[in-house]
């Protein structure tokens, strides 16, 4: 098969009909980044400790890494409204939601900035209207974002995701309640709940609509931020609350949000991140319109790829499936290469494939594991796949 570029082997992808070979996509903390620079040997010309793009420590990849590693997505995305985030003398962070966080070390190395104040941890329906809510107008949003994504577009080949909400709902709503508070307002208020939940909803929804009118156009993937519905013993939370509580919520963004992407890219798709066992979660997904599932954590409970592949993989885009538990940090580079086979015999017949860990690789796995997961990727993801 004629060599195609990034772009175009993505967008086959995303269209259920097989590349090339299986794309590649790469999430990673800045821990391993800043190894992972060096251990290529770039660190005099790439900075191998970049600004961190939220909490989670995620970090934009440089064009250089991107091209050493053959990967095809590159990551865009909107600004925060205001001055935010905006850092207190005590080196706190308080972020557009006013949600305040702190570095917390990690055993092993690394950080996430953790929250320390939930500012919605007391209030009542009532309140929810007179809160300081982000606001999706604000100029500072998509100050210089047509010019950044028609950079990337113009410039290079790369498919193009963005990541346009400042916060989502279902996450957001235990930032700024508080995790253990949201979980008992989800059994024993209800209402509150799914108020919280709309108001979260409509901003997301708003947020992204500004954004994609603008950059619509020059953008494969638009990504929703992610919410664990599942834990490694399967879901948090039943899929008969999923599907009373939650699934309204879902259905309402995703087909909006949907439907104002592919009003300016009709081959647009949109992306939603949960971790965990969420195999019995899966069919509300497909119903709720969503294209692309990640990651696609393999060691937790229920999440047998080959039964995921057969019942969803004419629905369903799948993008992750690279173990970060085990293999990733601990396992040896043929033991690495090894996941990277299964996986591509296990998901990327017919298409619809996309190889990246399963989550941002953390300040735990070696360079040189990553480097082989995705030499090993370009190597046995040739169509059609014969490993």
């Amino acid at each position: 098969m004629q060599k195609m570029t990034s772009r175009e082997r993505v967008v086959t992808t995303l269209d259920h009909r097989e590349p090339d070979r299986v794309p590649m996509d790469l999430t990673i903390t800045l821990g391993a980044y800043t190894r992972l620079v060096k251990y290529l040997g770039m660190a005099k010309e790439v900075d191998p400790e970049p600004r961190i793009a939220n909490w989670l420590t995620y970090v934009p990849v440089d064009q250089k890494v991107l091209e050493a590693l053959d990967i095809d997505i590159v990551h865009l995305g909107s600004r925060p409204p205001g001055d935010r985030p905006k850092e207190l003398p005590d080196g706190t962070l308080v972020d557009e939601w006013g949600v305040r966080r702190r570095q917390v070390e990690r055993p092993g190395g690394g950080f996430y900035l953790e929250m320390v104040e939930n500012p919605l941890k007391d209030a009542t329906i009532g309140d929810l209207d007179d809160y300081p809510w982000p606001d999706p107008h604000d100029p500072a949003v998509t100050e210089g974002l047509v010019e950044r994504i028609k950079w990337w577009h113009d410039n290079t080949d790369y498919a193009i995701q963005v990541w346009l909400e400042r916060g989502g709902w279902g996450e957001q709503a235990g930032y700024l309640r508080g995790i253990e508070q949201w979980w008992t307002d989800l059994v024993v208020n209800p209402a509150f709940a799914v108020a919280l939940l709309n108001k979260l909803c409509d901003i997301a929804i708003e947020f992204n609509r500004v954004c994609i009118e603008l950059i619509g156009k020059y953008v494969q993937i638009v990504r929703f931020t992610g919410w664990d519905l599942g834990g490694q013993n399967g879901p948090i939370f039943s899929p008969a609350m999923v599907d009373k509580l939650f699934r309204p919520i879902l259905d309402r963004q995703w087909k909006t949000v949907k439907g104002y992407f592919q009003r300016e890219n009709p081959q647009g798709r949109i992306f939603f991140h949960t971790c965990g066992g969420i195999y019995k979660l899966i069919p509300i997904f497909v119903d709720c319109g969503l294209d692309i599932l990640d990651p696609l954590q393999t060691t937790a409970a229920g999440m047998d790829m080959d039964r995921i592949k057969r019942e969803f993989g004419d629905k369903l885009i799948f993008h992750g499936a690279m173990d970060i538990q085990k293999v990733m940090p601990f396992g040896t580079v043929d033991e690495v290469r090894e996941e990277v086979k299964l996986r591509i015999r296990q998901l990327a017949p017919g298409g619809g494939f996309i190889l990246a860990p399963a989550h941002a690789f953390q300040d735990d796995t070696p360079p040189e594991n990553i480097v082989a997961m995705y030499r090993s990727g370009k190597e046995y993801g040739r169509y059609p796949i014969s490993i």
